[in-house]
């Protein structure tokens, strides 16, 4: 068996989507992207986007403001928006026993969304609908 899900969180026009797998081997983030549809005239409405997280050279502790405490989450990936309404981070964690997502915003006026999508991959499910067949046939014969 297997274990996927695909997270996503939107802050107004921006989404962080992020591919994960669990297996027997591990847990790992498969991909994560940013994309930014906004349309806004960046003289007037200043906005900075920023992936934060392991390769991307920022921990998000680094571009949190000072009345916000996310010590502990610096391993965390995801994305940081600061603009006139104010900050909000969107961070996304995976570990072998649990799927994370956190929006920390001082921000007002934000449209903010998650989703989350989980799969569960059965593998070999036609052996296994075999074995549970034979098991019934010898339970009816009296096996």
């Amino acid at each position: 068996m297997s274990f996927g899900a695909t997270l996503r969180t939107m802050i107004d026009n921006i989404r962080l989507e992020t591919v994960m797998n669990i297996s027997r081997a591990g847990a790992n983030i498969v991909t994560q992207t940013l994309e930014n549809t906004a349309i806004h005239d960046v003289a007037s409405h200043p906005q900075r986007v920023s992936q934060v997280g392991p390769g991307t050279g920022q921990s998000v502790v680094e571009l949190t403001p000072q009345s916000v405490n996310l010590m502990g989450m610096e391993s965390f990936r995801g994305l940081v928006v600061e603009d006139a309404k104010g900050f909000t981070a969107a961070l996304h964690n995976l570990t072998q026993e649990a799927i994370l997502s956190t929006v920390v915003s001082n921000a007002s006026g934000r449209d903010i969304r998650q989703q989350l999508d989980v799969r569960l991959d059965i593998h070999n499910m036609e052996a296994l609908r075999a074995a549970q067949t034979r098991t019934r046939i010898a339970n009816s014969l009296g096996f």
